[in-house]
């Protein structure tokens, strides 16, 4: 079995990430409305009734958000939300702008585990997680955890698409010692806008505009419906927005990005320019305007061509393709379960006294099945199958007996030690290489108890720190 991940801490936000590190905090420049945008999008999720709510009800569970393929992990603030409204919480592993994916696994254990699972049909066990990263986990309600799973992970996926092609224009950038920026454009999806400009934010790259109400861009049609002139449309522009908005002008040739210039344009546009004409537009426009003249360079960019119109000369290349064309990282959000069940481990123990008799040993039992079957059910099944126990431990001197009875779909197994403490496990799910392992590591927590100074000779283990030590190992072998 694979071990614990890393350690989590919270955070201020009720997150939590695997550590401090000095990643930039993305969230602090987000909008407060930013929320009502995520109610939006969980209200158009579900205008009415969700039956399916009333069918899993709202017993506690863990559900584990796995990246199925290589990406930038961008979108956290608005997965975070989404859950935040249903009550929910959630836990990261990952930082925002990290990488994750099977690759982040180790290339040959993640095609390993992957082939190995290629011909099984869905099994929400430890198996089903091999070949995946494991990202975050979400903890609250089945049907709040639901709920909102679509909505989140519609948004991290895409998020994450944009961010990962971002990141790699940028490092093509980079890698050719380019000093210019790599901008989004406008081409945004309406009442997704915000998270897709963030999202290239994440990436590396800057988001341009915002809105119409960013800076003024005088694209073509805006000069042909107002039938004026380049220049005239800029001096209008100005006296209108004054000294603290910039304006840019998309211009079709050498001449409008000289008349825009000319006008006071702070950006020219070069649209749809080749890219040999495009840098020697940008040097020619360089030298007449040498006082801070920005040139973009704009339409029908890719990852393909950008290397092509990188120069000197070139400030800014836009690529509407980063929000309009990205290909979303898979991700999936999984109810982790424990054999089988809803993913909680509890415990209970009983002496079976009668009143005024001595504890001479102790029976421990343990039991998967917390908000899936009622207590007394699991305590019947496991006090019948006690018998068997008794009748076996004279026939073999093995302290794990194994797999000692079967009650409908549940399996018993069993654990008894030299001094006659029993350790009983019901689970559906026949893992067991696990229960070996697990019996024998609470075995070592028992006598540990057992020797505590704090301990009283025949009682009951009432010691929280045991408690929580048996649900962590169980936690830790049956995820």
């Amino acid at each position: 079995m694979e071990g614990p991940p890393a350690k989590l801490q919270k955070t201020e936000t009720g997150s939590a990430s695997a550590s401090s590190s000095a990643k930039p905090n993305f969230r602090l420049m987000l909008p407060q409305h930013f929320e009502d945008d995520i109610r939006m999008y969980l209200r158009q999720d579900m205008p009415c009734f969700d039956i399916g709510a009333f069918v899993v009800g709202d017993k506690p569970v863990v559900a584990k958000l796995l990246a199925k393929t290589d990406g930038v992990l961008a979108g956290v603030p608005f997965f975070d939300e989404v859950f935040k409204q249903l009550g929910c919480t959630v836990t990261w592993g990952c930082e925002e702008g990290s990488a994750v994916g099977p690759a982040q696994l180790g290339k040959e254990k993640a095609q390993a585990e992957i082939q190995g699972n290629a011909d099984q049909h869905f099994n929400a066990t430890s198996e089903h997680f091999k070949g995946r990263h494991e990202v975050a986990e979400v903890r609250g309600p089945a049907h709040k955890v639901l709920q909102g799973e679509r909505t989140a992970l519609n948004i991290l996926s895409r998020a994450s698409g944009i961010a990962t092609d971002t990141q790699t224009l940028v490092g093509i950038k980079n890698l050719n010692g380019w000093h210019g920026e790599v901008a989004a454009t406008r081409k945004v999806t309406p009442g997704f806008r915000l998270i897709e400009k963030y999202a290239v934010i994440v990436g590396g790259g800057v988001p341009h505009r915002m809105s119409l109400s960013d800076m003024t861009m005088l694209k073509d049609n805006h000069i042909w419906a107002c039938n004026k002139s380049i220049g005239d449309a800029v001096r209008k522009v100005r006296s209108a927005c004054g000294f603290s908005n910039k304006i840019e002008v998309e211009c079709q040739s050498l001449e409008e990005a000289r008349e825009a210039a000319n006008a006071g344009a702070e950006v020219v546009m070069l649209d749809n320019f080749p890219p040999s004409e495009a840098k020697e537009a940008a040097r020619k426009l360089k030298a007449e305007f040498s006082r801070g003249l920005t040139i973009e360079v704009s339409g029908g960019l890719s990852r393909e061509t950008a290397a092509e119109y990188f120069s000197e000369h070139v400030d800014v290349l836009s690529f509407g393709s980063l929000t309009h064309g990205y290909g979303p990282i898979d991700f999936s959000l999984k109810i982790a379960t424990v054999e089988g069940k809803a993913f909680a481990f509890d415990s209970w123990a009983d002496d079976f006294r009668t009143p005024g008799e001595a504890l001479d040993q102790a029976i421990l039992m343990f039991y998967h099945l917390s908000g899936v079957t009622p207590i007394c059910y699991s305590r019947f099944v496991i006090h019948a199958a006690l018998d068997v126990v008794d009748e076996m431990v004279w026939g073999t001197s093995a302290m794990f007996l194994r797999f000692i009875d079967k009650f409908n779909d549940f399996h018993v197994s069993a654990y008894c030690t030299a001094g006659h403490a029993r350790f009983m496990l019901l689970h559906k799910v026949r893992n067991e290489e696990a229960i070996r392992a697990f019996f024998a590591e609470l075995h070592e927590l028992y006598i540990k108890a057992m020797m505590s100074p704090f301990q009283e000779p025949n009682h009951r283990i009432e010691s929280a720190a045991f408690d929580q030590r048996v649900r962590a190992t169980g936690r830790r072998y049956f995820r």
